[in-house]
């Protein structure tokens, strides 16, 4: 075999006929090229000469070698060296006769995909250079338009190509170009397809959404996401050989620094300019697509210091917008990157993002779980129904049913949750503790419970994850020790406030107090506290040597710390692990329980829990109530209405749990309910109930002969005690 060798590029190379295969490539394309001929000239030497260009290309893949890495590499450069690509690409642009083009276009499309496919999986990785080639050929051509559809399935190709190579085990005998040269030659890929979209956004924001404008733009963000995070590896891989770190600063070395073609100025104008077209009454689900574009130029913002900020601050100004976009989003991945810009978006935007974390609640009773429970026994009933249930079937939905009752559906539903949380965080009980000065949040009782109680824990995240599946507000709600270690927080004396004022008031105290009392030593204090375990007392120490360690003004913030962890982490770690084990089986994605509740504040938890803190307002109750057989003028009405008036607030709580099954309304109030109450005459006499179908909402009220059988029937049913939603009696 002999030998050449290239002096510009120092390659050698150990095939004559390799050699003489390229040579006789780019001769025949530049004979090509040069001709006058045109379509009407024609012959059959016209014809062989552009066959013998697709047969030099099959000839070159044939000789690829496949046992030797470094012999396919050499290969490949040489095919580059040899300006091949460049002569493809110059036919398919340049030459005179339309069978020529033709040629050109087939033997570029011997590189890209499905026709690839026939090269070994090993050797086709080293193709990547040679059709980015013809990608950057094209693309930087006048005589080529954006639509061109060679350039479009080369870029197609390039990326799947790259997806052999990966981001983060790249091979040094695999595509061997530096990060900077990388950033250069991809960067004009990112800002294209940035121009695509703009453009695109921008017709579809002044018509409909047709269905290839539908593909065209997925197309493009997947692309777009693809190639920014080549990107950004090419670009850490290219501070990291500088011996600089990230992020780097903008106005250094500008000229320099090949991390600037990135155009990230011009980036975040395709996204403000078309937000600022939009108007909040001209939404539909399509303009999730914008979602996804922020996504990745937030990422790549993170590059750059005081980048990101900066974009903030513009997607700031459309904040409304976002929240819209946010509310119309699908159900996906591409959300989760606002879970560490929480602060971009409101409380509504923030409950509606993890909401999309949940299943969507399905109305098809065959594939639900059924539970049948005993009232007298809702909570160890329930607890074997959950318990044994599988994640796949709970999230399928349930259908709950009393015994002895024949209600079902999603009011039997909502009274299940209800009564179960009630049990569940019972004060009495000693899973968990209420707050002393909110009796509506609990944590966990940190004290030694038998292992069996462990999975209740699981049990009580199940139900707390089921309760926000299906919207219903249970009355409870955590206390910020609970809500900051289920998002994996840290606890401060200021988070302790709530769930223990005595020890918050000692230890501002201690803090506050005087440095030279505190070194005098005359509170005794070491870090070591006094605890009780089944009736005796035993000295516990924060640290090891603990009791020998004496509190100082040096030391009493380490002190506070460690009480803290003591008293209000360790303890309940493992019921905390229990918790968010069971809650975690609820979601779509077990791997977003902690960022579930890392994307909410404590307030928008509450809301979505604890519901409307305020007395039910009975104007807004009238407002949202219809009549069927009543008139509004009529005195059952009219006395009806009288009655509610005058019940107290946990009366009027209770019935309206009575007739709806929801107990605590929504932040919004009766607006905010799946549908509106009505209230059905029925032709029955005084000695009857009302009854109600909590799942419609649907009251059945007999006409009362006086205001007094009103009131009494009234304030009878929205006792406690009486528990039959259809009023059977």
């Amino acid at each position: 075999m002999d030998s050449d060798s290239d002096s510009d590029s120092g390659l050698v190379w150990r095939s004559s006929e390799e050699i003489q295969t390229a040579r006789d490539l780019v001769s025949s394309i530049s004979t090509i090229c040069s001709s006058c001929q045109s379509d009407s000239d024609i012959t059959e030497n016209s014809s062989d000469r552009a066959n013998k260009i697709v047969s030099l290309i099959n000839d070159f893949l044939t000789m690829i070698p496949t046992k030797n890495i470094y012999d396919c590499k050499d290969h490949v450069n040489m095919f580059l060296y040899s300006d091949a690509p460049a002569a493809l690409v110059s036919l398919v642009l340049n030459a005179p006769v339309q069978c020529y083009k033709q040629a050109g276009e087939e033997a570029v499309k011997l590189f890209l995909y499905p026709n690839i496919r026939s090269i070994p999986k090993p050797v086709r990785k080293h193709c990547v250079q040679i059709v980015s080639a013809f990608c950057a050929l094209l693309y930087t051509s006048q005589n080529v338009g954006d639509q061109h559809l060679l350039y479009y399935a080369c870029r197609k190709s390039l990326v799947s190509l790259l997806k052999l190579i990966g981001f983060r085990k790249r091979s040094k005998y695999v595509y061997e170009a530096e990060p900077s040269d990388t950033i250069g030659e991809f960067c004009p890929f990112v800002e294209e397809l940035a121009r695509s979209l703009s453009h695109t956004l921008h017709i579809v924001s002044q018509s409909f959404l047709t269905q290839s404008l539908a593909l065209s733009i997925e197309s493009d963000v997947r692309l777009l996401a693809f190639f920014s995070r080549y990107m950004r590896r090419a670009i850490e891989d290219h501070v990291r050989l500088k011996g600089q770190s990230l992020p780097l600063n903008l106005d250094d070395n500008f000229e320099n620094q090949p991390c600037y073609l990135l155009n990230l100025d011009f980036l975040s104008i395709v996204v403000t300019r078309n937000l600022e077209t939009k108007t909040i009454f001209n939404y539909e689900p399509r303009w999730f697509f914008y979602l996804s574009v922020m996504r990745e130029l937030k990422n790549l913002s993170k590059l750059f210091l005081n980048y990101e900020e900066e974009l903030f601050s513009q997607i700031r100004m459309y904040r409304s917008t976002v929240d819209v976009l946010i509310r119309f989003s699908k159900r996906s991945e591409d959300l989760q990157w606002l879970v560490e810009s929480k602060n971009l978006i409101n409380s509504s935007s923030r409950r509606c993002l993890v909401m999309k974390m949940l299943p969507e609640v399905k109305f098809d009773f065959e594939d639900r779980q059924k539970i049948l429970v005993d009232r007298s026994q809702i909570l160890t009933e329930s607890f074997e129904h959950l318990s044994h249930g599988t994640p796949k079937s709970l999230r399928s939905g349930l259908s709950v049913e009393f015994t002895n009752e024949v209600a079902t559906g999603q009011g039997v539903l909502r009274e299940w949750l209800l009564l179960v949380c009630q049990e569940l965080f019972n004060p009495q009980g000693s899973l968990f503790l209420a707050c002393p000065n909110d009796c509506r949040r609990f944590f966990p009782n940190p004290a030694t419970l038998e292992h069996g109680h462990l999975n209740y824990f699981a049990f009580a995240g199940r139900v707390i994850a089921l309760a926000l599946m299906h919207k219903v507000q249970v009355g409870i709600s955590f206390d910020r020790v609970f809500f900051l270690q289920l998002a994996g927080g840290l606890v401060s004396l200021e988070d302790i406030q709530e769930a223990d004022p005595v020890m918050y008031k000692s230890c501002k105290t201690l803090l506050e107090m005087d440095a030279n009392f505190v070194d005098s030593d005359a509170m005794a204090l070491t870090f070591a506290r006094e605890v009780e375990v089944f009736g005796s007392k035993k000295v516990v120490e924060l640290c090891p040597g603990g009791s020998t360690i004496v509190v100082n003004s040096s030391n009493r913030e380490e002190y506070i710390e460690l009480l803290i962890q003591h008293c209000f982490v360790k303890p309940i770690s493992e019921k905390l692990c229990y918790f968010t084990r069971g809650f975690g089986d609820i979601l779509c994605e077990r791997r977003f329980q902690k960022t579930f509740f890392q994307s909410l504040e404590l307030k928008d938890l509450d809301l979505m829990l604890l519901g409307n803190d305020k007395a039910i307002c009975v104007q807004d109750w009238k407002a949202h109530t219809d009549y069927s057989g009543y008139e509004n003028s009529d005195d059952q009405i009219c006395w009806f209405w009288e009655v509610i008036e005058g019940m107290s607030a946990e009366q009027r709580m209770e019935f309206l749990f009575f007739w709806t099954s929801v107990k605590f309304l929504p932040r919004k109030g009766f607006s905010s309910l799946s549908s509106r109450l009505r209230i059905s005459k029925v032709a029955k006499s005084d000695h009857h109930l009302p009854s109600s179908r909590t799942c419609f909402h649907h009251l059945t009220l007999p006409q009362y002969s006086s205001l007094p059988v009103m009131k009494q029937r009234l304030l009878f049913v929205c006792q406690e005690h009486v528990d039959c939603s259809f009023g059977m009696l």
